[in-house]
């Protein structure tokens, strides 16, 4: 790992190609706890650029969709 990827990560953080399987599972499910709030978004046909990829632009409709649905 680079020393600058290093420095950017917290100090127990590890590489996910060095962790383990089970230490990827709990990194996430740690992280997935870190959230309150969840809502499925389903994507359109629209959102997707010619290769399948969500457009970047299209994240802050998301947002601010799930931020609203959660005010409501």
């Amino acid at each position: 790992m680079a020393s600058w990827v290093s420095r950017m990560l917290p100090r127990n953080a590890c590489s996910l190609a060095t962790s383990s399987k089970i230490q990827r599972h709990e990194d996430c499910h740690r992280q997935h706890k870190a959230y309150g709030y969840f809502l499925p978004i389903q994507t359109r046909w629209q959102d997707n650029d010619q290769y399948g990829h969500v457009n970047n632009v299209v994240y802050y409709s998301y947002f601010d969709t799930i931020i609203n649905h959660y005010l409501i």
